[in-house]
C-alpha cells in the first residue's frame, strides 16, 4: 500500500513522509467491510467514547475457516484409517497404553483421544476405548 501511493520515495525524509501519509490514509479514509463500512479511525473513536466495554464483531475470514476445517477433516480421516487398520490387524496392535501413545504421537489423535464427543462423532469408536488407562 506503502509504494501504491508514494511510488516515487528517494530519501528517508520522503519514506518517513509517505509512511505518516499511508497510515493516515488506512486509519482515516479506508473504509472495510469487516468493520461495516467504517474506518478504523471512526471504530476506535467510537469504542474509546463508550463508558463500558464492548466486543466489536470480527468477521471470521473464509480462507481460514476453511484451513481450520480442513485440518478437522484430515485428522478425521487419518483416526479412521488408524482404526481400520486396529480392527484388520487386532494381534499387531494389542500393545502396551505406552507404545498406542508412540504410534498415535503426531496424529493429533492423542488430544482428543479422551474425548467422549471426538470419539463418538466418529461411527467406529462409538462406545470403544482408544487408549486404555
Amino acid at each position: 500500500m506503502l509504494f501504491i501511493l508514494n511510488p516515487n520515495i528517494a530519501s528517508k525524509h520522503k519514506m518517513g513522509e509517505a509512511i505518516k501519509k499511508t497510515l493516515d490514509d488506512y486509519i482515516g479514509h479506508y473504509t472495510q467491510k469487516k468493520l461495516q463500512g467504517k474506518t478504523c479511525g471512526q471504530v476506535r473513536k467510537e469504542l474509546l467514547e463508550l463508558s463500558e466495554h464492548t466486543d466489536h464483531p470480527n468477521v471470521q475470514v473464509n480462507r481460514y475457516k476453511k484451513y481450520w476445517d480442513e485440518i478437522g477433516s484430515k485428522k478425521r480421516h487419518r483416526l479412521e484409517q488408524i482404526a481400520a487398520e486396529i480392527k484388520n490387524n487386532p494381534a499387531r496392535y494389542a500393545a502396551s497404553h505406552k507404545e498406542v501413545k508412540r504410534n498415535l504421537a503426531g496424529t493429533g489423535v492423542l488430544n482428543h483421544a479422551g474425548s467422549d464427543s471426538f470419539r463418538d462423532s466418529l461411527p467406529i469408536f462409538k462406545g470403544m476405548r482408544i487408549c486404555p488407562t
